[in-house]
């Protein structure tokens, strides 16, 4: 629906065939579901308190104003009943996490770089790794650009897709803006505010309730 908001009844047949689960958190569900031959993301949560809602709508409003090849895009979203949920593309194959543990374990089973150049499922994948950087700093650049902090980067909210036309046959995404916030000025992006931190990832003056800005998302 083009980014749109879509209201449907209870009971009303909505537009999706789901094809299986990705993934499950405390506040949404996330599932595979096709419409009209796409195969989208469904990011479903149940509105029984207030701010889930609210973070759902965050998610929304950031998603709809980010345009960046790096970057998942908002398709639309939709309310039916207490559930709001929100369809994204690309539909990802692993998340960084994931995908990390892939690249380990194809070089600890073949420890010789000959042995690795020579399977080239592995290489790609080993290269595609370097490759990341560049393209999720670039991302992070225009997500800064546009007066917004992302405050949630880690290998879970970095989704890889494999696209074979892309160098080294994958593509990588950075995702879940439900906590984000936007500053009014480039020259003015420290907050106090508290947010949900992920311990291993955040930065030091995040996990300790300090004042923070956009480097928090660089140390991320």
């Amino acid at each position: 629906n083009g980014g749109q908001h879509v209201e449907y009844a209870r009971g009303e047949e909505l537009p999706f065939q789901v094809l299986g689960t990705i993934g499950m958190s405390l506040t949404a569900t996330v599932e595979k579901v096709r419409c009209r031959r796409i195969l989208l993301a469904r990011k479903t949560m149940v509105c029984g308190r207030r701010w889930s809602l609210h973070n759902a709508l965050i998610e929304v409003e950031h998603l709809q104003k980010l345009k960046h090849p790096h970057i998942i895009q908002l398709v639309g979203s939709y309310m039916q009943g207490r559930k709001f949920s929100v369809l994204l593309y690309p539909v990802a194959d692993f998340d960084m996490g994931k995908f990390y543990d892939e690249v380990l374990t194809a070089v600890l089973d073949n420890p010789n770089e000959n042995q690795i150049q020579t399977n080239r499922q592995y290489a790609d994948c080993v290269q595609a790794m370097w490759s990341f950087f560049a393209c999720l700093s670039d991302a992070l650049r225009y997500i800064h650009s546009c007066a917004t902090k992302h405050l949630d980067i880690k290998p879970g909210n970095i989704l890889v897709k494999k696209h074979p036309s892309y160098p080294y046959g994958h593509r990588v995404y950075i995702a879940d803006f439900g906590i984000s916030r936007c500053f009014p000025a480039l020259d003015h992006s420290q907050t106090d505010a508290e947010i949900p931190r992920t311990p291993k990832y955040c930065a030091p003056e995040v996990w300790s309730r300090e004042a923070h800005g956009r480097a928090a998302d660089i140390f991320s």
